[in-house]
């Protein structure tokens, strides 16, 4: 078994963007709808640049298989919100597992 830190700069790129419209009344169930930010006159940037750190371990199963298990915390720099006085990060936790098994 073996540990391993990371850290270092990190590019995000909006891939979509989509919003949850929600209508309800007194009489009446909620009603949610979704809608494109286009559409819903959302504007956000397209590119964020951030820090990402994390730790994992390596487990090994067999001489040739090993698992790995890790987490990743990715921290948002740039304000992607395009609204004047607005502000908007991004923060994300990633939780990774897999086996690995080497190639050639």
């Amino acid at each position: 078994m073996s540990g391993h830190l990371l850290a270092g700069p990190a590019l995000g790129l909006r891939s979509s963007c989509e919003g949850v419209v929600s209508i309800s009344g007194p009489d009446r169930p909620a009603l949610d709808q979704g809608v494109g930010c286009d559409e819903a006159g959302l504007d956000f940037g397209t590119v964020d640049v951030g820090l990402a750190g994390g730790a994992g371990i390596d487990i090994g199963l067999t001489d040739s298989v090993d698992a790995h298990l890790g987490l990743l915390y990715t921290l948002g720099l740039t304000n992607i919100s395009g609204f004047v006085g607005g502000s908007a990060k991004h923060r994300a936790l990633t939780i990774r597992a897999g086996l690995g098994v080497p190639i050639g």
